[in-house]
């Protein structure tokens, strides 16, 4: 039986534990920049209250990360100087002058979080002649994609209230990540070493992977300097049947975009089957009755979908052949049966207290690609006056020495009508020319794939 957690504090969040199990140096150093213009100079002391505010209705952005009794815990600290407000003043400067002060500044905020002692989050406005900013730069062990949206939409309702006097309308708070941690841990207290979802992942087709092809293997080669990113798009119409195939389909947007690049990952490999690193928000959680919906922190999961990309026909565990279309079929079946199991991963993974367990899945192959769809929604954030989001220089947001942790990192966005495929990868890894060509090769599944599923 495990001890007694100490009061006032909770687990980690399986996301979590996963970063802290990764091996780099400055973990400190690994932040989410949010750069607002503001269309006019802001009241220093409303908008102090309103981060004050954000911070008691959110407690995650007080966390302290801390070691107790052997084990690493977040200890919530005071709302009331959670989020610190840096005020410059670069009037008078021209817009090139202004533009350095601000970069130099946000570089020195990026060294200035501290995850056992806070804060996790900080502040700095800035005023200028061309126009004020807002920087908010947050730890990303307490935040993921929805908590942007939700903090610059709840930021943006707050100061307009708070600067005309008036009590804020943003109701209740949400559930907060905090009792989730805890939720999730005495769920795998109770577990038991055997479990049909332990059975399940240890069935899957983990021997018919290969690792990535590369020409390096040394941690360093992943590290910043070395990275380049490539972006593939499809043309509108494509997009447009790929992003709305559910309608005459049984078939999801994910479903096809999965199948493309794990088929066209197994190709690359030389295997019949692949392993991706899929991240989702995780708000929609099986495990728990709460509305997760709006809740502050790192609640994103990241599991491995380990699929049987094979075409009809092909013996199991050979190679298709070249040029042949996966299963689709048989593909959205694997990945719905993940689907159904992905939410138990993390907990099996990182929160059982049966190292056995844990050892078991830890000593699976590991995942060398990793997926993010980001789907629609997630780049217009809702922000209103006085606010507005920008893009500018705010500084290094890793360690640059620190390495990535997969040789293939592919985001996938949905924006004003296009569908966008982002591939990061290191020069030291892979020769330019062969992540072009798998790219290609991905892209074209994923039509072939749209126009098989719909009959286009």
């Amino acid at each position: 039986m495990s001890a007694p957690a100490p009061a006032g504090t909770a687990p980690l969040l399986p996301t979590q534990h996963r970063f802290f199990g990764r091996a780099f140096g400055e973990i400190g150093h690994d932040n989410e920049p949010l750069l607002f213009a503001v269309d006019h100079c802001l009241d220093r002391t409303a908008l102090a209250r309103c981060l004050t505010r954000l911070a008691d209705r959110h407690p995650a952005l007080t966390s302290r990360f801390v070691e107790l009794a052997g084990e690493r815990r977040v200890r919530p600290g005071d709302s009331a100087v959670a989020v610190p407000l840096e005020w410059h003043d670069h009037t008078g400067l021209d817009e090139a002058a202004a533009d350095r002060a601000f970069t130099d500044a946000a570089r020195r905020l990026h060294h200035r979080l501290d995850l056992r002692e806070g804060p996790v989050c900080r502040a700095a406005y800035f005023r200028r002649d061309g126009g004020d900013r807002l920087l908010l730069l947050l730890h990303h062990l307490v935040c993921d994609g929805v908590t942007l949206h939700t903090l610059a939409e709840e930021l943006s309702t707050l100061y307009r209230q708070t600067a005309a006097g008036l009590d804020d309308t943003l109701g209740p708070p949400p559930p907060l990540a905090l009792d989730h941690a805890r939720e999730l841990q005495d769920l795998a207290d109770a577990l038991p070493r055997e479990t049909p979802q332990l059975d399940a992942w240890l069935r899957l087709p983990w021997d018919r992977t290969r690792p990535f092809p590369t020409t390096a293997e040394d941690p360093g080669s992943l590290a910043r300097p070395h990275l380049r990113t490539l972006r593939t798009s499809l043309d509108p119409r494509t997009a447009r049947t790929v992003r709305t195939v559910a309608r005459s389909s049984p078939y999801t947007t994910e479903d096809l975009l999965i199948a493309a690049v794990a088929r066209g990952v197994a190709e690359f490999s030389g295997a019949s089957a692949a392993c991706l690193d899929v991240v989702r928000h995780g708000r929609l959680s099986p495990l728990t009755a709460a509305d997760l919906s709006r809740t502050v922190g790192r609640l994103s999961t990241i599991t491995p979908f380990v699929l049987d990309t094979a075409a009809d026909g092909t013996p199991p565990g050979a190679p298709s052949a070249a040029g042949a279309l996966p299963d689709l079929r048989a593909l959205s079946a694997q990945i719905g049966r993940l689907h159904a199991i992905e939410h138990v991963w993390g907990v099996l993974r990182h929160l059982h207290r049966d190292p056995a367990v844990a050892g078991r899945l830890a000593g699976l192959p590991k995942p060398e690609v990793y997926l993010d769809f980001r789907g629609a929604g997630l780049h217009d954030l809702p922000v209103g006056p006085p606010f507005s989001l920008v893009t500018g220089d705010t500084g290094v947001t890793r360690t640059p020495t620190h390495p990535r942790p997969y040789p293939l990192e592919i985001r996938i966005d949905v924006a004003d009508q296009r569908l966008d495929l982002h591939w990061k990868f290191s020069l030291r890894r892979n020769a330019e020319d062969d992540i072009r060509r798998l790219a290609r090769r991905c892209t074209d599944l994923l039509v072939r794939l749209a126009e098989s599923a719909t009959g286009a």
